[in-house]
């Protein structure tokens, strides 16, 4: 009989601590690098893929992603902006799936390079909602999407 309480008492007290673990809204603070997949020419979205390596709740993780982002007219000369409208997406961390839905977002031309081709780089502020089991906490990434070489490339940081 003591067995069977110890038992008990021992699955009701993982089923409390496993639950409370991801009550809280989802916090990440790491960096992410990756890949434009196809441009908004192309798809009607830009789709970007990417890997996250930081930490999620406080825990060293690494993950894998995709954002798909559209946005307004690219800007033709430097320091100009385009906004970012909206986009949806999602990070794997082991078995986790954390959603990822834009809020805002801007892109600003930093450099030109060749005028005559498409290499431009831009700097990306975005803001984001990312969920997890219905908890929503809002982060913000601020990094560099660069046109050359192919394919372009983004790399920069994510955080609340």
């Amino acid at each position: 009989m003591s067995r069977r309480i110890c038992l008990a008492a021992f699955l009701l007290t993982l089923s409390f601590s496993s639950g409370s673990v991801f009550a809280a809204p989802p916090a990440l603070v790491g960096t992410v690098k990756g890949i434009e997949l196809l441009p908004q020419s192309i798809l009607g979205s830009a789709l970007f893929i990417f890997e996250y390596k930081g930490t999620l709740d406080g825990k060293q993780r690494t993950g894998l992603g995709w954002m798909a982002v559209k946005h307004t007219a690219l800007p033709p000369g430097l320091g100009e902006t385009a906004e970012i409208t909206e986009g949806e997406g999602a990070i794997f961390i082991g078995f986790t799936r954390l959603a990822v839905d834009v809020n805002s977002g801007l892109l600003t031309l930093t450099d030109l390079k060749d005028p005559d081709v498409f290499d431009d780089e831009f700097s990306v502020e975005l803001d984001v909602n990312i969920s997890r089991r219905g908890e929503t906490a809002t982060h913000v990434f601020t990094g560099l999407l660069d046109h050359e070489p192919f394919p372009p490339t983004i790399i920069g940081s994510l955080g609340p």
